[in-house]
């Protein structure tokens, strides 16, 4: 009879230590894929707006460091890069993986520009007449930025069809400048000096990670002293949100990769 109970006793303890030892592995293995799960990963689309081609030029290797890629929206075109050794250089910065966008003809404020002059116009100067030269060099041309950041519906509505991407842009508003990057128009913050704040651009990028956003950040020259011109970022801190980005994980993309 003892060795009855005995026996009772010890199977119920050996199923009880079963079912114990069942749960403890089960749940250290859901801790250890908790542990390996990541946040999704943002994209940053850095931009440079305008004709700095040689200072762009001249800091490509800080973009390799990083094996980071921009895009390079580029105005007035026919008049400074058209047939002369700029050319040669936005060539390359293309080859080196890059890509090279459009920022209109002659760079005038659009909605001014069709106010005064009427839409048909302004798609035969400041978008036809720039666009046709450029892709004809052999840039491969497919998103446009608006100079000062300025455009309205209308502009949008007749734009949309013919551009992959429209980029605005709004000096360090990084609220608008983080999107799922799915629409024609996408908004860019600015990162010049005269409104350059690492911390914020730091906050923006774990937001954009965190959420598995799109940031877009734009500037104009790339210049190591940026002393008299606020429409330019210093080499130092274009390394610093390049080196913080990397850090993260992040993935830069081009405008035609989103």
């Amino acid at each position: 009879m003892l060795l009855l109970i005995l026996s009772m006793y010890f199977g119920y303890m050996f199923r009880f230590f079963i079912l114990v030892l069942g749960f403890f592995l089960v749940g250290c293995q859901e801790l250890g894929q908790s542990s390996e799960q990541k946040p999704p990963v943002g994209r940053l689309a850095l931009s440079f707006d305008d004709t700095y081609i040689d200072g762009w030029h001249k800091s490509l290797d800080v973009f390799d460091k990083y094996d980071a890629q921009a895009t390079f929206f580029v105005t007035r075109y026919t008049m400074k890069v058209d047939n002369n050794e700029l050319q040669d250089l936005l060539l390359d910065i293309q080859n080196r993986g890059h890509e090279i966008g459009f920022h209109t003809t002659y760079h005038h404020n659009g909605p001014e520009y069709v106010a005064e002059n009427g839409m048909s116009e302004y798609l035969r100067v400041e978008i036809d007449l720039g666009m046709s030269s450029m892709l004809e060099d052999g840039f491969d041309v497919t998103s446009i930025a608006f100079p000062f950041g300025i455009t309205n519906e209308e502009i949008n509505e007749e734009l949309k069809d013919r551009f992959h991407k429209l980029r605005g842009f709004r000096s360090a508003n990084f609220s608008d400048a983080l999107s799922d990057g799915k629409g024609e128009y996408l908004m860019a913050a600015g990162i010049d000096a005269h409104v350059f704040n690492f911390d914020k651009i730091m906050d923006a990028i774990d937001e954009a990670n965190e959420n598995g956003s799109l940031l877009i950040l734009a500037s104009h020259n790339i210049d190591d002293t940026c002393e008299n011109s606020n429409w330019c970022i210093t080499t130092s801190n274009l390394e610093r949100v390049l080196d913080y980005a990397q850090s993260t994980g992040m993935a830069f993309v081009k405008f035609n990769e989103i």
